[in-house]
């Protein structure tokens, strides 16, 4: 039986590290070529995006997303992720699972998103690996999504995982993008 599983795309970070808004840089806006191959892929996609953001809603328009709105305060990774989560899970859809995204990983093939979407299963954590380093984007079984809510920190749902070791699937796969952020102008 397939599984209904949605994306959650994180846009709502400062890009404090790469010093203007990265979401909008390169020929192509960063967070349309993220966008690429999730909306190949998903029928349902959420996106977080900062309290105040006309340039990216108007960038965002005539895409197929719903869009969440993060509080004005404490915008942060797990506050996005638990506000993110909080809104699918008060839909009238019932997801099985949730992909969490974060916009500036561009370069994740849409092989391998069919691949970790595939290989969901009740009660566990989906999480590709490039040369045996954890990567994005995560999948989430339903079962986690009480704990996703209640996140509030900067680390995101590292802790989650961590404490759910044994529902944890690593999935080796031969994309170097579920690695490569860009936090860094040079990186595009």
């Amino acid at each position: 039986m397939k599984k209904n599983i949605c994306a959650l795309v994180l846009a709502a970070g400062f890009s404090k590290r790469y010093g203007s808004d990265k979401r909008f840089s390169g020929e192509e806006a960063l967070i349309l070529k993220t966008l690429k191959n999730i909306i190949k892929t998903f029928d349902s996609i959420y996106l977080v995006h900062r309290n105040s953001d006309e340039k990216l809603l108007n960038l965002l328009k005539d895409l197929p997303l719903k869009l969440i709105k993060a509080p004005v305060e404490d915008i942060c990774l797990g506050t996005s992720i638990s506000v993110g989560i909080e809104y699918i899970k008060n839909t009238q859809i019932k997801y099985d699972a949730c992909a969490i995204f974060l916009a500036d990983m561009p370069f994740i093939k849409e092989e391998t998103i069919n691949k970790i979407k595939s290989l969901q299963k009740n009660n566990e954590i989906i999480r590709p690996s490039f040369n045996e380093k954890a990567g994005h984007p995560v999948v989430f079984s339903n079962s986690f999504f009480k704990e996703l809510i209640l996140i509030k920190k900067h680390e995101g749902a590292n802790v989650i995982i961590k404490n759910n070791l044994k529902s944890l699937a690593l999935i080796e796969v031969a994309d170097s993008g579920v690695l490569e952020d860009i936090d860094y102008p040079e990186s595009i």
